[in-house]
């Protein structure tokens, strides 16, 4: 079958469009290019919100301004994330002493499946555990697959997204919070 010179056109223009939608869609799953990183004012905000920690107080993300922040979306019935929680608590100590605040979002229904999983004694300063049992958060972030972890900005920016579990002892994933953290030094 040969294509009409108008056909090649349409299948052209269809390529383009396909090529453009997988660029967008994969925009912060796990790709951040050091441009995206200055132009600050392109990337979106990350949505506000208010959840209770274990000790029920009220924690919210604007608390973090100024930080690099790592939230991270689990469950202690999903399997993927508790296999990569052990990592995901390590690199809270990898930052250790930074401006880093590594935010786990748990959607479990009660704090005693959640502290199952995320140990209260391994919690600090810099590692916090809150509970969105209704999922309100989540929904926010238009996260549907657990895990789901986003690193934001000093300005509340969304910088980047990890879709699914992730080897959070990485090299590449710990480059892309120094990256952020040497911008806000700036």
């Amino acid at each position: 079958m040969v294509l009409k010179k108008t056909n090649w056109k349409w299948l052209a223009l269809g390529v383009f469009f396909v090529a453009l939608g997988a660029v967008i869609s994969n925009r912060f799953e796990g790709k951040m290019l050091p441009s995206e990183l200055l132009r600050g004012s392109t990337l979106p905000s990350a949505p506000q919100f208010e959840l209770p920690d274990a000790e029920s107080h009220l924690v919210r993300l604007e608390n973090f301004q100024g930080s690099v922040v790592i939230l991270h979306f689990w469950a202690s019935w999903c399997p993927p994330c508790l296999g990569e929680i052990p990592q995901w608590v390590e690199l809270g100590t990898y930052f250790k002493g930074k401006p880093v605040k590594l935010v786990a979002i748990s959607q479990d229904e009660s704090w005693k499946d959640a502290n199952q999983v995320l140990l209260p004694r391994v919690l600090s300063s810099h590692l916090i555990s809150l509970l969105d049992a209704p999922g309100k958060v989540s929904s926010l972030y238009g996260t549907f697959q657990f895990p789901e972890t986003y690193l934001i900005g000093p300005d509340q920016k969304i910088v980047m997204k990890w879709v699914g579990p992730q080897d959070w002892s990485n090299q590449e994933i710990r480059e892309a919070v120094n990256r952020v953290l040497k911008l806000t030094a700036q």
